[in-house]
């Protein structure tokens, strides 16, 4: 039933978290790090806005408040006008 996500913004995790860090001495490299931290972060905010959209007909409105989100850091690497954003929410 919900009509509106408002995003207020990026849901980094604690970087002193004992879990993240073990995970990220383990399988990610240093220069990688901040790249997965960033797709981490992102796959929430995927998430969040996704509950907004169930299906085609459903209907709602997404509020992303943070200029991070426009920021060339938070887009893809291969195509700088793709950004981590899911496809449909884009527009």
């Amino acid at each position: 039933m919900a009509r509106a996500a408002i995003v207020i913004g990026i849901p980094y995790a604690s970087i002193k978290e004992k879990k993240l860090v073990l995970r990220q001495e383990y399988y990610i490299p240093k220069d990688k790090s901040f790249e997965w931290s960033t797709n981490n972060a992102m796959r929430a905010v995927n998430q969040s806005i996704g509950r907004i959209i169930r299906h085609i007909n459903d209907f709602g409105t997404i509020f992303l408040v943070d200029n991070r989100y426009h920021h060339t850091a938070y887009k893809r690497f291969d195509n700088l006008y793709n950004t981590k954003i899911s496809k449909w929410a884009r527009n």
